[in-house]
């Protein structure tokens, strides 16, 4: 966890910054990775620990907030 999160970091200066496209589909394509699916799905986390499972559920919650973040920014400089 502790790798993704740094790079949800790195991800999240690089949209305020540059308001990078590229870096808002990259986080869109980790929620629908298969290879992220044991710590996505509700499935998979009902096997974790609640405290694990609590944890994910925030760090998934943080993609959310930072591709929304991305979002206005890329889309008003479509217009």
């Amino acid at each position: 966890m502790e790798w993704l999160q740094a790079e949800l970091k790195v991800r999240e200066i690089l949209i305020r910054d540059s308001a990078s496209p590229f870096e808002i589909e990259v986080l869109e394509r980790w929620k629908t990775d298969p290879d992220l699916a044991d710590v996505r799905e509700m499935t998979a986390l009902a096997k974790f620990p609640e405290d694990e499972r609590d944890d994910w559920s925030i760090f998934w919650k943080a993609v959310d907030q930072v591709i929304t973040l991305g979002r206005p920014v890329a889309s008003s400089s479509t217009h």
